[in-house]
């Protein structure tokens, strides 16, 4: 996912118009470990650029919450050996917040999510 954010962050940067109207979010699912400290740890590593948080968050919430929107979204994900296992989900979601798209898997190209924005934009 995250490979495919940085992605999708380098072809908006290419239009300016379009990458100011657009945040990526990633969302962890495992609260207990990822808190804000080790997500933007983990940012400063993994998001390409200057300046890693300037159109991307990486966020997480008490367990229900994330339970409640994995759920929304069709998430799944279980404690398994001491590690979590999951599904990947993938959403589009306009400045109204109306859901556009959902990706299901990590199927998609950066490409896909920006053209999903354009038309959107359009």
């Amino acid at each position: 996912m995250m490979k495919n954010f940085n992605g999708i962050a380098k072809l908006l940067a290419a239009n300016p118009v379009l990458e100011k109207q657009v945040r990526l979010l990633g969302i962890s699912i495992d609260p207990e470990y990822d808190t804000p400290e080790v997500l933007k740890a983990y940012g400063e590593k993994r998001i390409s650029g200057p300046n890693p948080f300037a159109h991307w968050d990486l966020a997480t919430g008490s367990v229900e919450d994330i339970r409640q929107i994995a759920a929304w979204f069709g998430l799944t994900y279980f404690r398994e050996s001491g590690q979590i296992t999951h599904s990947l989900v993938t959403a589009v979601i306009d400045k109204a917040g109306r859901l556009l798209k959902v990706f299901p898997a990590n199927s998609w190209r950066p490409q896909d999510i920006v053209d999903v924005v354009q038309q959107s934009a359009n």
